[in-house]
């Protein structure tokens, strides 16, 4: 426990030791405990949205004889910083990355008024004052700038850390078979249970039981229906957000600008073309985005041996972030045709590019990938995050398996940051000393080879007199970069249709069932949209969800001619597969009202109408450029989806029966219901 949920200051300062200390790359806790060999990954957590706030630090596959230890060198490091002080610099970065986050307010796709209101409650409800002040930070931040050096920083650790009393130590052992266990012993109270009930009784819960399915799987009564207020479909708009794309050329490169207003952020994306680096080498391109600007640089080589920290520190004081990414861009009217691009990127304050553009060139040209303590700890780091997310969105990972058999830009997602890619970073770091001299040698040759003027393209997201003020910046960043061609190889990857199970840890599974409608002939169609509202909200929540038991469901068809059915932390494997197969049935009967399908229609329109923020706009704007979609495209899909009638989504049941005809199937889950249920499978797997 930390504090008060009312002691805003507090809170706001344990934000930035929370990055100073436990966090930041290089952070010295963290870092502590790493070169400790304690654990393979470490990571912190500050609660600020509780009355009493709680800072946790986790430390993943840590050896049960070293708990302890784990503890000790928490403690010996936190009295270490506490008499020898803060690093100034990391204080710095952490005040004015918070500072830029605040003022920037990007929420993404949430609007700024729900985060506000979300924001406002973490303190409203222990407290009848002023519910704005949680929103008020200027003073905040201009106080804890001026205490960096007073010693106000390394007192919080020593009170609320060090000396502390409200602590608590939680372990957390695996136990093998633990599922299997645990699902015996249920079974036997269940049967000792039912033991002690009478005939009656056993007849009461049955059609008890018998009610609560009927009730499930009733729709609501006319009457209530329409006792909720509903828009008319007449009521919504049917223009459309414009896209911002303007063409120009500096030093020999396209520049697409994006002529928004941002306040004084602009936001860039160098894009690389990485149509010259081989297949084999393809997952490497995924390490890069991981390692790039997280690894030491010649520059900032000085007596620390880990000075990728204060590589961080110089990007978090002067922008609100460089940083790497990997995009595989689907073209609109050639469902085959695709470009991939690594990308960096960046925003900052306009008078700040300057500042931007060197730190970007000093990640791309001048990164050491041959410091190998370094990569180790990263590689496992990276395994670490993956098999987390392989546990938590197994979902989206067992549609990318999907995907990646089906179509040679899906691929790409699976090689840089799939099964595949964990596959990958597994093999690595387990024969790290036989690899580590090959992993380096590829990093540094996928530089030179995707580092280049050639192939490239600039999105740039400013207003035009900011534009103006950063061209001459712009140009000689540009000219920095060599100009070397791009030796454009021929991809040959293998997409085989294997129908598989991968075993985890995991209690719930996760079930995906995909399919490419375009090989029989079928084209896209904007009320594909509308059905996905359909099946989200009626069927598939319905037989997923409230009778299946999974948390979740989704569906959805692109463009590209496919289509996907997902289940979320489900109980269920087969039974969820089975209920896939009667969405076909379902459309074909499909039936509803005026009212019912101006429900769904504003649902759809909901999901396309999120609010968009001036770096999202230049987002929406760069991928429109880059697929070839229009203005008219964007506009001619939202006047279908607003004229969808249920006669057209009838019309798509051989369309959705084709994607299941396709037949793609992949389940990550429990290890019980896949070996209860191997006979859907090709191929069964385990993923640890």
């Amino acid at each position: 426990s930390v504090g008060d949920a009312l002691d805003i200051k507090t809170c706001m300062a344990f934000d930035i030791l929370d990055y100073a200390l436990f966090s930041a790359p290089g952070a010295p806790v963290k870092q502590a405990i790493l070169d400790a060999g304690i654990g393979d990954d470490v990571f912190s957590t500050y609660e600020d949205g509780i009355k009493q706030p709680m800072l946790c630090i986790s430390a993943k596959n840590v050896a049960e004889d070293r708990v302890e230890e784990f503890l000790e060198v928490i403690m010996s490091t936190l009295n270490k910083i506490v008499k020898e002080g803060i690093n100034r610099q990391t204080l710095e970065a952490g005040i004015n990355s918070e500072e830029f986050r605040y003022r920037e307010a990007d929420f993404g796709r949430f609007p700024k008024g729900l985060m506000y209101g979300l924001e406002m409650m973490d303190t409203w409800i222990f407290n009848e004052g002023n519910p704005f002040e949680v929103l008020v930070k200027n003073h905040i931040f201009g106080f804890l700038r001026d205490n960096i050096d007073t010693g106000y920083f390394e007192e919080l650790v020593e009170k609320y850390l060090i000396n502390n009393t409200h602590a608590s130590l939680v372990v957390l052992k695996p136990v093998v078979n633990l599922v299997s266990i645990n699902e015996k012993k249920t079974a036997k109270e269940l049967e000792d249970y039912k033991a002690t009930l009478s005939p009656e009784d056993i007849e009461r819960i049955v059609e008890e039981t018998k009610a609560l399915k009927k009730y499930q799987s009733e729709p609501s009564t006319e009457e209530e229906l329409m006792s909720i207020p509903l828009l008319q479909r007449s009521d919504i708009s049917r223009d459309i957000v414009p896209l911002y794309n303007e063409e120009k050329e500096v030093a020999g490169v396209k520049v697409i600008h994006h002529d928004i207003y941002t306040n004084g952020i602009g936001y860039i994306s160098a894009c690389f073309d990485v149509s010259g680096v081989a297949d084999e080498d393809i997952p490497y391109l995924g390490l890069l985005g991981t390692v790039l600007g997280y690894v030491d640089t010649d520059k900032y080589a000085v007596v620390d041996k880990y000075t990728y920290d204060e590589l961080s520190n110089e990007i978090d004081i002067h922008t609100g972030g460089v940083f790497p990414d990997f995009n595989v861009y689907a073209d609109f009217n050639d469902e085959e045709a695709y470009k991939a691009y690594f990308q960096v990127k960046g925003k900052a304050l306009v008078n700040k590019f300057d500042v931007l553009f060197a730190l970007a060139k000093e990640m791309m040209f001048n990164a050491k990938y041959d410091e190998y303590k370094r990569m180790r700890e990263i590689l496992a780091e990276i395994k670490s995050r993956l098999q987390t997310k392989i546990l938590s969105s197994g979902h989206t990972v067992a549609m990318g398996e999907c995907m990646a058999q089906m179509k040679e830009r899906l691929k790409f997602t699976d090689l840089t940051s799939g099964i595949a890619y964990y596959k990958f970073i597994c093999d690595i770091y387990d024969n790290f000393d036989e690899r580590k001299g090959i992993v380096a040698e590829k990093l540094y040759s996928i530089c030179k080879t995707i580092f280049t003027r050639q192939g490239m393209i600039i999105s740039l997201t400013t207003d035009r007199s900011e534009y103006e003020a950063i061209a001459g910046e712009l140009a000689s960043f540009l000219e920095a970069i060599p100009g070397v061609p791009v030796n454009r190889v021929t991809r040959n990857f293998a997409l085989n249709k294997v129908k598989k199970g991968y075993q985890t840890s995991s209690q719930v599974n996760y079930v995906a069932r995909c399919g490419i409608f375009s090989k029989k002939g079928y084209k896209y169609d904007a009320s594909l949209k509308v059905l996905k509202s359909i099946l989200g909200y009626d069927y598939l929540w319905n037989n997923v969800r409230v009778m299946g038991g999974a948390y979740g469901c989704m569906n959805g068809f692109a463009h590209g001619g496919t289509g996907y059915l997902l289940s979320y932390r489900d109980p269920n494997c087969r039974a969820t597969n089975e209920v896939y197969e009667g969405v076909v049935d379902y459309i074909r009967s499909f039936s509803a009202s005026e009212r019912e399908m101006t429900k769904y229609v504003i649902g759809t329109i909901s999901d396309m109408d999120v609010p968009l923020t001036p770096s999202t706009k230049g987002i929406r704007s760069f991928t429109a450029y880059i697929s070839g979609e229009t203005e008219a495209d964007f506009r001619a899909e939202r006047e279908k989806v607003l004229d969808t009638t249920d006669e057209d989504i009838r019309g798509l049941a051989d369309l959705v029966k084709a994607v299941l005809d396709d037949d793609y199937l992949c389940v990550i889950g429990s290890k019980d219901k896949i070996t209860e249920d191997r006979d859907m499978f090709d191929e069964i797997s385990t993923l640890s």
